[in-house]
């Protein structure tokens, strides 16, 4: 945004000469072609034996003819200096547009983006505050997450919502309770166990069976079986109508459900159910809906110490479905929502950000401001006397003190040192010369200028800088009253 601020006002300041070069060029624009004079000569008319009224009629009419077609000629040559002014003039006009259009678009997206900036900072900032209580809450507060930062899943999420707050206020949901299957920890193993029951799917021998989708409301419904399954001694609860696999004391649930049925499976293809039921449940193809859940409770896994609960079910019409892959980085996600590192760092990122925004707006106070407006005002009256030199001086200083003082300007070299050489060239050459002898040096150099023409627009390079630089001193005027 500085680099914006710099080339503007070296745009700015090279336009004290284009400006100056206008009087000239529009004279040398509109310079007109020397009328070749034409005289008749009427011999003697005695010795012609012409009646003198008859060569008084002639003489008459060749005068008329003659200043008919110098009439034709000066007309046609107006209407086509006319007709090249008015082409040149709309080029400009549409060229200023394009810049100014441009300008606001810059300035418009740029309060946009401060903005959004702005909002971000202020709900990490809630979000850092509020890190114990939010984690505490577990799968409440991912859910509610959940609708804020990924809408197309709200409805799904609010679902889940309502059974965790159902089984809430029957006992069985323990929300902030260090264990519970709703509890932060347990809820980031949710898509480890996901991960490795797509992995042992697809890479089975036996069955030929796809991976499986999961969502909230199958993610809530295993959080409750997990919950309401912590004595081993109750069995199968029937909470939900899903199909349900339950495991005591693994720290891995897979190695009963899948690793050691499994091999019952491949000796046995005809054992009993009871045996093998955990395995085709985790291999049954018309189940493409799945969520494991845990809960590690010490107070409710005394004998076993951990349950595990896994809950699969048909897709209908109506259902949500995640895929593994996205399911764990939304998972991600919210670990970095939660991670007091990752805020702050987040934290910082924005302010430093907002502190460029707001230094292009509210520093560099030192720059005389008004000054600028009344160059650009100069020039928009085309009247290079009017341009106040001392003030580009002092907006030269200006520049240069804060460039060697504030760094964020982060002008190039090159460009600072063009900006100087032009300073330098112009305050030469206004003390130096007087007023006369400056537009003897300015016809010279409009003649070599203006035979340049842009054969893209037809625009000549005086003409074409002078609105690039109205349209730059207007973007830069906008940029300061936007603060």
């Amino acid at each position: 945004m500085k680099n914006k601020k710099s080339n503007t006002l070296k745009a700015l300041v090279l336009a004290t000469t284009i400006t100056a070069l206008i009087p000239t060029a529009k004279a040398f624009a509109n310079e007109e072609v020397p009328n070749t004079n034409t005289e008749v000569t009427i011999e003697n008319a005695e010795e012609e034996n012409i009646d003198a009224v008859t060569k008084e009629e002639n003489v008459a009419s060749v005068e008329t003819n003659v200043n008919e077609n110098t009439n034709v000629t000066n007309a046609e040559t107006d209407a086509s200096k006319d007709e090249k002014e008015a082409v040149t003039n709309n080029a400009e006009e549409v060229n200023n547009e394009e810049i100014n259009d441009k300008a606001n678009t810059e300035i418009t997206t740029d309060k946009e983006e401060k903005e959004k900036l702005e909002e971000q900072l202020i709900s990490l900032k809630e979000n850092l505050a509020n890190i114990d209580q939010n984690t505490s809450e577990g799968a409440f507060y991912f859910l509610e997450w959940i609708k804020k930062n990924n809408p197309e899943y709200a409805n799904d999420a609010e679902n889940a919502l309502k059974i965790l707050k159902e089984f809430e206020a029957k006992g069985d949901v323990k929300r902030g309770v260090d264990g519970d299957a709703t509890s932060f920890k347990n809820l980031l193993k949710t898509s480890e166990f996901l991960v490795e029951n797509n992995n042992l799917r697809v890479n089975d021998e036996n069955f030929d069976v796809e991976e499986q989708y999961t969502n909230f409301t199958i993610l809530a419904k295993a959080m409750v079986s997990a919950n309401r399954s912590t004595n081993a001694l109750n069995g199968h609860r029937g909470t939900f109508n899903v199909a349900e696999n339950l495991a005591w004391g693994y720290n891995d649930p897979f190695d009963g459900w899948y690793t050691k049925e499994k091999k019952l499976y491949n000796a046995n293809h005809n054992e009993k159910y009871e045996k093998i039921g955990h395995y085709l449940n985790i291999m049954n193809k018309d189940l493409k809906l799945v969520a494991i859940a845990q809960n590690d409770n010490p107070k409710l896994n005394e004998r076993y110490s951990v349950t595990h609960a896994l809950n699969s079910d048909r897709i209908t019409n109506n259902d949500l479905t995640i895929e593994a892959t996205k399911y764990v980085e939304i998972i991600e996600s919210y670990k970095k929502e939660l991670d007091k590192k990752v805020l702050e760092e987040k934290i910082a990122e924005i302010e430093e950000k907002l502190l460029a925004y707001n230094t292009s707006e509210e520093d560099h106070k030192s720059i005389p401001w008004k000054d600028i407006e009344d160059i650009a005002k100069a020039i928009e009256k085309e009247d290079h006397k009017s341009i106040p030199w001392k003030n580009i001086e002092d907006i030269t200083k200006a520049i240069e003190k804060e460039q060697s003082e504030d760094e964020k300007w982060k002008v190039k070299p090159d460009d600072d040192k063009a900006i100087k050489d032009k300073i330098a060239e112009l305050t030469a050459t206004k003390k130096e010369t007087k007023e006369d002898e400056t537009t003897k040096t300015i016809d010279k150099t409009v003649a070599d200028k203006t035979s340049t023409t842009n054969p893209k627009t037809g625009v000549s390079s005086i003409t074409g800088l002078l609105g690039l630089t109205l349209a730059s001193a207007s973007e830069l005027v906008k940029r300061k009253k936007y603060k």
